[in-house]
């Protein structure tokens, strides 16, 4: 939800040199809704050669809109630890609490223990804290509330394109019902399954760039 895109930094390391690969990251000052942050991920999608769309977590639902408006060059689409609609739904009536919550809050409530579930290393703490330092109050809260109202299930049900769904056992935060009912709406989508928590492509980054490997060569 940093939107920084410097979490993907250990998945990087792991990818083969032949996979081009662009991180659109959002603006850390600004309050933008899933709307606009589509929009702004749209001015980034190549026109001129195929390639797959990969959503991680709160972008999910980013990366399920611009699929389901069908590019011209979109080949395939790499969901990971997300959700068409609210994977919380006991959390939707306090939404806007998050209104109120302080940032410094963050990091002990909203990341080592729900988002790490006990594999926290200081590499990992390092780089989730400078990123989430880097991001107002003001755009996370937004992006918390956006993640706790979303419900793009009827998009999810129109496409067509090959989809991957790289789902975490260990993830607090997308439970498994979140998947299921991904599949639900479309059950061709092929789910790896991987022993780690919500941050699953910085834990598992090695065994997650294989998975992503053969996805891609698969076209």
């Amino acid at each position: 939800m940093d939107g920084t895109g410097e979490l993907f930094a250990p998945l990087l390391r792991e990818l083969d040199s032949d996979i081009e690969v662009l991180v659109v990251a959002y603006p850390c000052d600004e309050a933008w809704n899933y709307l606009q942050l589509e929009h702004h991920v749209r001015g980034y999608l190549p026109i001129n050669r195929p390639y797959v769309l990969l959503g991680e977590s709160f972008s999910g639902p980013i990366a399920i809109a611009i699929a389901a408006s069908r590019p011209p060059q979109l080949i395939g689409l790499i969901l990971c630890c997300t959700f068409a609609r609210n994977p919380q739904a006991l959390l939707a009536p306090f939404r806007a609490c998050l209104r109120l919550l302080p940032k410094q809050f963050l990091p002990d409530w909203c990341i080592w223990k729900p988002m790490l579930a006990g594999y926290v290393t200081p590499e990992l703490k390092r780089i989730l804290l400078e990123a989430t330092a880097k991001v107002s109050s003001r755009a996370l809260q937004t992006r918390g509330i956006a993640a706790l109202s979303v419900d793009y299930t009827d998009m999810v049900s129109s496409l067509t394109l090959p989809i991957l769904y790289l789902r975490a056992l260990d993830d607090w935060v997308v439970p498994k019902s979140a998947t299921l009912h991904l599949l639900a709406q479309s059950p061709h989508i092929v789910v790896v399954d991987f022993h780690a928590p919500h941050f699953l492509l910085q834990v598992k980054a090695r065994d997650a760039a294989r998975v992503i490997e053969r996805f891609f060569r698969s076209f």
